[in-house]
Formats: structure tokens, sequence, C-alpha cells
């Protein structure tokens, strides 16, 4: 019986289909181990990954609190920061093995309690009129707020200020010590160090990284931004003059020039630093984080252009971000070096080292030396007629001027 077993044979057939199950059976278990391998591996990267750009994170935040970071991984992370305009830059490269991720971001200053307004001490009071209203805690000079009358037309409001009132101070609230210094210094070299040169040429698209070296834009006259489109790390500047176009496509650009004009219908979001005027046309619509500055460098009593030194922003123009003029106006001139139409929307800042006229309205706070009210030909000093100013309206995220004291917050993540 045995030998008739053993004599059995096996078609060739069937012994082909065990050795395929054997070796599919085989290739499936390698399939499986050499996936949980993989999974495992995977796993491990990305939690290296994940835990460097934590770790970026981690001391890009600290920087911003001017703590040491604390680095828990055995990596090499490299902190660089430098000025965008009004903004800091800072930049934080985390490396870990092969890994490397850069994160770069603009930061500014966010207070804790928003001031509505701040008026330098001028020995003079806050006169209100007409639907002038004033929400939010406010520092006057000893004289206060009173109510006033212009043509006929009188205070509406049933509170003066609706808000706490304390006194000011003959200086506006300090900036970093170091602000007006780097300020004054990108004015006039921002660019300058570039060897990459850029055309103004319409119906042309130019995008820089600010992962990149800074691309600019240079004339020793006037520039026509018409057409084009001029996004990321890039510097325009004219020795005379910079109109900005309807049709251009401006962000997070920076313009430098002694004039700059700004068509009506303007939409995009860009800083734009002049020494002799800036102008903001109808139904502009400048978002965050823009920084209109206008730093007068010449002795205001000495200048003959005095009255032509100013910000403008004409009736129904909206800018979200900072409004900013620095250099004195003297004494004798009455003249307002901010002017803010009727219907302007300002979210953001107003800090005016000299005087300014009111009749928009600011969702934030306003930091001012006085007001100047231009009415039926005759001019009305501390006065503000018609304008608003509502701090609470503009959201506590908002970083814009870096103080003195105060902390750092993240303005917009850069790319």
């Amino acid at each position: 019986m045995i030998k008739a077993f053993l004599n059995i044979k096996i078609k060739g057939g069937a012994l082909q289909f065990v050795l395929f199950i054997a070796v599919l059976i085989a290739i499936l278990l390698a399939a499986f181990i050499s996936l949980s391998h993989v999974h495992t591996l995977f796993k491990k990267q990305s939690n290296l990954v994940v835990q460097t750009v934590k770790e970026g994170d981690n001391r890009l935040f600290a920087s911003l609190e001017n703590k040491q970071g604390i680095l828990s991984l055995e990596n090499e992370d490299n902190i660089t920061n430098s000025n965008w305009g009004v903004f800091e830059k800072l930049t934080v490269v985390s490396t870990a093995k092969k890994y490397s991720f850069t994160k770069t971001a603009l930061n500014g200053g966010q207070v804790k309690e928003r001031t509505a307004l701040y008026l330098k001490e001028s020995h003079q009071p806050l006169i209100l009129v007409g639907n002038t209203r004033i929400e939010g805690r406010a520092f006057l000079p000893k004289q206060g707020a009173r109510a006033g009358n212009i043509s006929g037309k009188s205070y509406y409001g049933s509170s003066l200020i609706y808000g706490s009132v304390n006194e000011s101070t003959d200086k506006l609230p300090l900036l970093e010590d170091t602000f007006k210094h780097k300020l004054d210094s990108f004015m006039e070299t921002g660019g300058s160090n570039n060897t990459e040169l850029i055309s103004g040429e319409a119906n042309t698209s130019i995008r820089n990284s600010f992962k990149k070296p800074t691309r600019l834009m240079y004339l020793g006259e006037r520039i026509d931004l018409d057409g084009i489109e001029l996004v990321g790390n890039i510097i325009v500047r004219s020795e005379q003059k910079i109109r900005v176009g309807t049709s251009a496509v401006l962000k997070d650009i920076i313009l430098i020039a002694p004039e700059i004009e700004i068509e009506a219908g303007v939409k995009g979001n860009f800083q734009a630093f002049a020494t002799k005027n800036i102008s903001v046309g109808k139904n502009c619509e400048l978002s965050y984080p823009t920084a209109l500055v206008l730093n007068i460098k010449i002795q205001a009593d000495q200048d003959p252009n005095k009255e032509k030194r100013q910000i403008f922003l004409d009736q129904s123009a909206s800018v979200k971000g900072i409004i900013a003029q620095f250099g004195t106006a003297g004494e004798r001139n009455f003249k307002p070096q901010v002017v803010i139409e009727e219907n302007a929307l300002i979210e953001g800042e107003v800090y005016c080292e000299a005087r300014m006229e009111l009749k928009g309205s600011v969702y934030g706070s306003v930091f001012t030396s006085g007001f100047v009210s231009n009415q039926a030909g005759s001019v009305y000093l501390n006065h503000i007629f018609n304008g608003k100013i509502i701090a609470a309206a503009l959201t506590d995220q908002y970083a814009g001027l870096a103080f003195s004291g105060t902390k750092k917050n993240i303005v917009k993540w850069l790319y």
C-alpha cells in the first residue's frame, strides 16, 4: 500500500500552482514588511518635520517677545531681522538633518489697551463741532474738550468724549528708540544696494519672493505705474514722482519718491514713503497692511512749499493700516499736514507730528500735535468738524506702529 502511494503521480500543473501560491505569499509578506518599514520611517520623518516647524515657530514668537528661544532639537536655527518699510521683517531658518524650513513674517507693535485720541498738550482745549464723535480712551490738554460752533453749526453729541479722559503731555507717545533712525536710513538707501534692476514697462507682471534678493525699479525721473503687476519683494524708487494708475496691481511692495500720487479707484496694498506729499484719490481701497508715510526733513517755517507738504485722502478713500507724518510744522504754519476728507476711512493708526484735519473716520487711534478745520474761508485751530474716532472698531489682532514698550505681533506671513 505504501508502495502504491509512493507511485502516485502528481500532475505538473498542480505543482506549478503550489509554487505560484508560495511565491505570491512571499511577495505579499515582503510587501507588507516593506510597507510597515516605510510607514514607520515616514512617521518618524513626519514627526521630525512637524517638530522642526514648531521649533521655528516657537523661536520666531520668542523673538517677538524679546526672549531667548530654547531649542530641543539638535539643529541650527538662524534668525535674521531687517526693515521692510515701517515694519520689521523677521526670518527664521530651522534645520534638522536634511530638512530645512524658512519662515518670514512682518511684525509690528500691538498695544494692550488701545487709545482713541492722544492730543499733545498745547494749552488749548479740543473743540468738537457737528457730528463729531470720539469713542474710547482720550488724552487731552488740561483744558479738556468743549463743544463749539462753526457757521451756525454746533456740537450734536450727548457727551463730549465717550470714554475715559486723561491729561496729555507736551510730547506724543514715543516710538521705539531706533524707529526714526531706521526710517531715515531706509528712505535714503532702500533699494540702492540692489544690483538686479527691473523695468516698469506696461503689460508686465513681476513677482518676487521675500526669500530672494530684493528687486529694484529705479528712475531719476517720474515713474508712471500703469497696466503693471508688482507683487512681493520689490522696491520702486524715483527721484521725482511716482504715479499709481488704476490699472496697476501692487501688493506688498514699497514706493519711495518725493511725491506719490495714487489715482482714484486704485486697489491693493503697499507702503509709500515721500518727503513732499502723498495723495490718495477718491474711492481708493488700500488693504492691510498699507502704510503711507510723509517724512518732512526741511524746517517747515523755512519751507516755501510747506502748504503742499501733506498726506491727503480724498472722499470715500479707504486705508487699512498706518498713516504717519514726521516733522514739525512750526508755530506759524496753520496748514494741516494730514487731511482726511469726508467719508474717507482709516482702519488703523494716524500718527501726525504736526496738525491734521479730520472730516472722515478713523477706526483705531489718532496721535497728533493738533487739529485744524478749514470752513467757510476761516481756519479754526484744535477744532474737529464731523470727524469720528472709534477705537473699539479696530480688531484686537491689529499690529502696526512699534511704540516704546509695546509687544510685537505678526502683521503678515510672507512668501
